[in-house]
């Protein structure tokens, strides 16, 4: 059985490059401890279209953060799962790799 990986073209790796640098810089100037892995978001200013009360991570559903019930953008969205994060205390997982909305809840997946 052959382990198949993963490879980028050449256009790929330098696009992926360019994408992990931009979302430094926006990490670093919010002092976020989180680091994103949405690359597909091109204006992190954008309104996401997610709107709810609370935002949790799915595995520690006693542990929340309010939201303001309003259209976020992915930039909110980030500094809530960031504080979310923060409250979980789980620095094993601190990559952002999606959002769902469930109900009146956005749930954050954490990834490592």
């Amino acid at each position: 059985m052959m382990n198949a990986e993963f490879e980028m073209t050449e256009d790929e790796s330098i696009q992926f490059e360019k994408d992990y640098e931009r979302f430094s810089i926006i990490q670093d100037e919010n002092n976020f401890k989180t680091e994103w892995c949405l690359y597909e978001i091109e204006n992190i200013e954008e309104d996401s279209d997610l709107s709810a009360v609370t935002m949790t991570d799915g595995c520690h559903n006693n542990i929340t953060v309010s939201l303001p019930n309003k259209k976020l953008t992915w930039l909110e969205l980030w500094k809530h799962a960031d504080m979310l994060f923060e409250i979980i205390g789980d620095s094993e997982h601190m990559f952002i790799e999606s959002f769902e909305l469930k109900g009146d809840t956005i749930e954050v997946r954490f990834g490592s």
